[in-house]
């Protein structure tokens, strides 16, 4: 058993003002467009936060034989960490309107798969601006209709920021996602902005070794195809960052693989690549660069 599986990652940055890059309802159309147009099964975004945006993304996946969904209820489970009460009260208001929504988005083509049981699962631990939303992991298994394989499929949105307690908040969010998902024995497939720093090119980041480093068997296909390319997916070059003159391009967003001796199937990346995603009239999309991988699910042994 052979099965191709198409999957990509995008950080949209569709927040409602202040935050947010601003022409929100093009820049939803043309994201759609152009993931629907590149052929991909399985579609994973976040910081879809603007309600009409939403809709919108929504509608035409569906209209083009998706099945989608974005749960962003926020549960009544206590929290670890919470926004400090000197935030400015602009984005605190802002984020009021969303209603502590994740902002993550998952999409399959129901031709090729079957989504089964999503779940949104938001962090314990949080802290800062990132306190305004209900950041979280979105976990689903997907089954191919023709073979019956099935994996299982996360999307996710780590804490953001630079510094010692933004790490911290990050390595207590990924000893979650490995407590109630990373330790089931079966093939995995993680799609997400992680905010930790792929590496100061071509040297690993210490974030990105101790965290990736927890779970035997978790790839980052990325760098296992492309040892030589620094990946950027957060690129000062990009107008739409609003970078400083002394900020660094860094690599944030991933595809990861996870499997051992013991998944009754395999999972390997054929090619990964990061894409700046334009429109039509060939203006960025994102702040962030899209991830996109072609895999190949099959049997073990």
């Amino acid at each position: 058993m052979t099965v191709s599986l198409r999957a990509t990652f995008l950080n949209t940055a569709l927040m409602p003002p202040p935050l947010g890059l601003g022409d929100n309802p093009r820049r939803a159309g043309e994201i759609a467009s152009r993931l629907i147009e590149g052929g991909t099964d399985l579609i994973g975004l976040c910081e879809v936060f603007a309600s009409p945006e939403r809709a919108q993304l929504e509608s035409s996946f569906v209209a083009d034989g998706y099945a989608c969904f974005s749960d962003f209820d926020r549960p009544g489970d206590e929290r670890v960490c919470r926004m400090r009460p000197d935030e400015p009260v602009a984005l605190r208001r802002a984020f009021d309107l969303k209603g502590g929504q994740s902002g993550l988005f998952l999409a399959v083509k129901k031709s090729a798969w079957l989504l089964d049981s999503p779940t949104l699962r938001t962090w314990r631990a949080e802290g800062g601006i990132d306190g305004l939303s209900s950041k979280g992991t979105l976990v689903a298994r997907i089954i191919h209709r023709e073979s019956g394989a099935s994996l299982e499929v996360a999307v996710l949105h780590m804490q953001s920021g630079d510094g010692h307690r933004n790490r911290e908040i990050r390595s207590l969010q990924f000893a979650e996602l490995s407590r109630f998902w990373l330790e089931r024995k079966r093939a995995k497939l993680l799609l997400g902005d992680f905010n930790i720093i792929g590496e100061l090119f071509p040297a690993p980041d210490d974030e990105y070794s101790e965290t990736f480093g927890r779970s035997p068997g978790l790839v980052d296909e990325f760098r296992r195809l492309n040892p030589d390319e620094p990946g950027y997916t957060w690129d000062v070059d990009n107008p739409l960052t609003h970078s400083e003159p002394t900020s660094r391009s860094e690599r944030l967003d991933y595809v990861l693989t996870l499997q051992n001796s013991r998944t009754p199937v395999r999972l390997k990346a054929e090619s990964v690549i990061v894409d700046p995603m334009r429109g039509r009239d060939g203006q960025l999309l994102s702040d962030h660069s899209g991830v996109s991988a072609s895999l190949i699910l099959s049997s073990a042994g």
